[in-house]
């Protein structure tokens, strides 16, 4: 049995305008997050199927693009979404253990920012 649309799709990014049958003007536009408020829209319209934003068809070079850092607001290019500093915040898990990194390629899929301390 398919889980229902609401369980696939909530809180993903409308990856292809929604259309209802016979209608020229989308339910829901490309690029609209799913947020709880488009559900009874979507099920009063009987919309079944929504194309949304994965990462396996994502086409950015390096890393999975980011759309939005919260509701309503873009990101940027070049702006920064996450910011992780291994010597303040630690890595908290169930299994203690040691990562090895593999293929790391300087300017690719790892870069060295040195600053004055100052962001």
């Amino acid at each position: 049995m398919a889980e229902p649309l609401r369980e696939r799709v909530l809180g993903r990014v409308v990856a292809v305008d929604v259309f209802k049958p016979n209608v020229l003007e989308p339910v829901v536009s490309r690029g609209t997050l799913l947020d709880e408020d488009w559900f009874p829209r979507l099920e009063q319209t009987g919309i079944e199927r929504v194309m949304v934003r994965s990462a396996i068809s994502c086409e950015s070079r390096y890393g999975i693009c980011a759309l939005t850092v919260s509701d309503e607001e873009s990101v940027l290019p070049g702006q920064r979404v996450a910011h992780w500093d291994p010597h303040t915040i630690p890595v908290i898990t169930q299994v203690a253990g040691q990562v090895n990194l593999v293929d790391v390629v300087d300017g690719v899929t790892v870069n060295m920012v040195f600053s004055d301390g100052v962001e």
